[in-house]
């Protein structure tokens, strides 16, 4: 859905961040920060308006600084280390520094933080959507015009998928990295040997998800048939895993 995040750049462009404003002074690392948000921190159903969306991120982006954000992740707030870790992968009022967002969210993806300070279940679920989201976005690389991924980041982002799936938050990335593995374990199904498919198998609470979306999907397109809801239901529900 290229054209969502270009109208998404154009409002950017638009938006008046107000005199105390700390996002950056270019609009591409505010939008790459809402997209990460809204891919790995919201649950695949949830759709908000354009201007909702602008308004929200900037208002909380507004409210903190990335240097105060960072030294209360340090300091073992759970909530600040997933934020810092948006942050850091978007170049958001901080530096960009994926090792170190990385860092940030492996950081909070247990139930306990090293602190000792119990990491609430609901940010546990956005770090390892979102380390799903950046080991993913890691595995691919180009070379002579067509994409390679590798293994191991590949198995990593697919585990962070099905974990966060177990505590019950499904994202949009974490549908995206669950539809794409497993469209390559079709196609690919003679070519993977036994024990690795076996350990993807395992990942039992990812497959389930998408075998539930892949239901509602279909159940939706029922009932616009039978005119029971009307048909922007069915843009809107695709929409927000693809965008």
């Amino acid at each position: 859905m290229t054209s969502i995040w270009q109208s998404f750049k154009d409002a950017v462009a638009t938006l008046d961040p107000g005199p105390n404003a700390r996002w950056g002074a270019t609009a591409e690392p505010f939008v790459d920060y809402c997209q990460l948000r809204n891919n790995c921190t919201h649950l695949y159903k949830t759709v908000a308006p354009l201007g909702e969306i602008l308004q929200m991120h900037s208002e909380s982006l507004n409210a903190q600084s990335g240097t105060s954000v960072l030294a209360a992740a340090v300091a073992g707030n759970a909530a600040d280390a997933l934020e810092a870790g948006l942050r850091l992968w978007s170049g958001c009022s901080l530096d960009k520094d994926e090792d170190r967002a990385i860092e940030c969210w492996m950081s909070i993806a247990q139930e306990k933080h090293q602190s000792g300070f119990i990491v609430p279940r609901r940010i546990r679920a956005h770090a390892l959507s979102c380390l799903a989201n950046a080991y993913w976005e890691r595995s691919a690389t180009m070379s002579n015009c067509s994409w390679s991924f590798e293994p191991e980041s590949v198995y990593r982002a697919t585990a962070f998928a099905n974990e966060s799936a177990s505590l019950g938050f499904v994202s949009v990335r974490i549908l995206d990295v669950g539809e794409q593995v497993r469209d390559w374990l079709r196609v690919a199904q003679h070519q993977i040997p036994d024990a690795v498919r076996t350990l993807y198998m395992q990942l039992g609470y990812l497959w389930a998800a998408l075998k539930r979306y892949s239901w509602e999907l279909e159940m939706m397109k029922h009932l616009i048939k039978d005119g029971r809801v009307p048909a922007d239901s069915f843009f809107k529900n695709v929409c927000a895993t693809e965008c």
